[in-house]
């Protein structure tokens, strides 16, 4: 019996280092192509003219947060699984914070596919309308900007706990723990204090390094035919 469990183990490791692996790079690509101001100033009149040109851009954003928000869902009870016997609370303390992430996920593109037909609507109808409405417009693009900063943050914290995970499992990559810990608290100080900083782009990039790491760290653990309890 304790030799199948070890093996579902193993197997559920190299599913959860493929699995999160996948949501990682799909999470960089989001980033990429994620519908967003060029400058913070600008006019309202050059604001309203950028989201009504750059339409079709916040479709594809919208379907990409979409993704990652299903891969970041369907990533709980792998992570889950990994670490359960390994963690007593934490991992499920963590799970929550990726769970709420998920959620906020799907609430950015959910929204983003309104306002993207909000503006396909505002195309067909009267310059007066525009006019009425290019305030309620604006609102609501604010409204995915404060979403995207609850993921960001959710996620902060579930990395931040994931870095603290080395403490208790030796499976657990150095390097990632280390990466996490320092990454993460400064990714919610800039997430809320100025998304265009320097810092919060290496941050960004640091975590995904980690995460990187970590997740071929669990297929190599996975595959390899020694594999420790821990």
């Amino acid at each position: 019996m304790h030799a199948v469990n070890h093996r579902n183990r193993r197997k559920t490791e190299v599913v959860t280092g493929f699995t999160m692996l996948l949501t990682t790079f799909c999470f960089i690509a989001a980033i990429l192509v994620d519908f967003n101001f060029i400058s913070p100033y600008t006019t309202l009149h050059e604001d309203l003219s950028f989201l009504i040109d750059h339409r079709n851009n916040q479709v594809i954003s919208s379907y990409a947060w979409f993704i990652v928000a299903f891969l970041t869902f369907i990533s709980i009870p792998l992570y889950i699984f990994t670490f359960n016997g390994r963690l007593k609370a934490l991992h499920y303390i963590a799970s929550l914070f990726i769970l709420a992430a998920s959620a906020s996920l799907f609430v950015t593109g959910w929204l983003g596919l309104e306002f993207s037909n909000s503006i396909k609507e505002m195309l067909t109808t009267s310059t007066q309308y525009i006019e009425e409405n290019k305030l309620q417009l604006l609102s609501d693009f604010r409204d995915i900007q404060f979403y995207k900063r609850i993921v960001s943050s959710s996620l902060a914290v579930f990395i931040i706990l994931l870095g603290l995970t080395k403490f208790r499992v030796k499976l657990f990559p150095v390097f990632s723990s280390i990466l996490f810990i320092i990454a993460g608290p400064v990714l919610i100080f800039f997430n809320w204090y100025d998304t265009e900083h320097i810092l919060m782009t290496s941050a960004i990039a640091v975590i995904a390094t980690g995460m990187i790491v970590l997740c071929l760290k669990l297929i190599y653990s996975g595959l390899s035919p020694r594999n420790g309890k821990n």
